[in-house]
């Protein structure tokens, strides 16, 4: 979890709404590199002047030129190169500058289970809501009043009083597996919660045949 933890950092506004998980930092860093073709030619240009007549030493390189034909300005070009860090930990380079900051958000997907897994209240979610404090006898009732919202600081608070005598409380058992992401980024598992509403449907539509018609065992057993 730790290059999680350096790549989210909240940002919140005056009243309490996330605006930024964090940013995407873009750099630019400058080399001065050799220009292609520069080695080679320094490589042939030694063979030739070792090629000479016997005896006959190499002529002098001149270091005195001015500007202009300079062989240590002529022989480098100067490269930029842009990189992107996805945490707080800073340019590669002391050099390098900050070009754009980009806000963005760290969301988490998964089912219903997962879910609570990962927060610290494994196989209770069938009993209590993911997002808020109500219990399913709550929460199931149509029109209920909102319930209070689970916060991630809340989660780690409550797991801190749990002993061994009080083994949960609302449904939390341990501290949070994912301890660095807030609870409002947790996608709404829309498919898994539409095949349950499916599945409880398909089970009462049974039952009604099987109590009201008094259906046939062979087409029972056909079903």
């Amino acid at each position: 979890m730790l290059p999680l933890k350096r790549i989210v950092s909240y940002v919140r506004s005056d009243d309490g709404q996330l605006v930024s998980d964090g940013t995407l930092a873009v750099y630019n860093k400058k080399e001065n590199l050799p220009r292609q073709g520069t080695e080679r030619e320094t490589e042939e240009s030694g063979e030739r002047n070792l090629q000479g007549a016997e005896g006959e030493a190499p002529p002098d390189r001149n270091f005195n030129q001015g500007a202009e034909g300079d062989p240590e300005t002529d022989d480098v070009e100067q490269t930029s190169t842009f990189y992107a860090i996805l945490d707080r930990t800073g340019p590669l380079g002391d050099e390098d500058t900050l070009v754009l900051n980009v806000p963005i958000r760290v969301f988490i997907t998964g089912d219903l289970a997962f879910y609570a897994t990962v927060v610290g209240k494994e196989g209770m979610d069938k009993a209590h809501c993911h997002w808020c404090k109500l219990p399913s006898a709550q929460w199931q009732t149509y029109g209920h009043a909102p319930g209070p919202k689970w916060t991630l600081e809340e989660l780690k608070r409550v797991a801190g009083t749990i002993t061994p005598t009080k083994r949960s409380q609302n449904g939390v058992k341990t501290y949070p597996q994912l301890d660095c992401v807030e609870l409002e980024r947790y996608i709404f598992p829309v498919l898994h919660v539409t095949l349950g509403l499916a599945n409880r449907l398909l089970k009462h539509t049974i039952d009604y045949d099987l109590v009201v018609e008094r259906t046939p065992e062979v087409l029972q057993m056909a079903r």
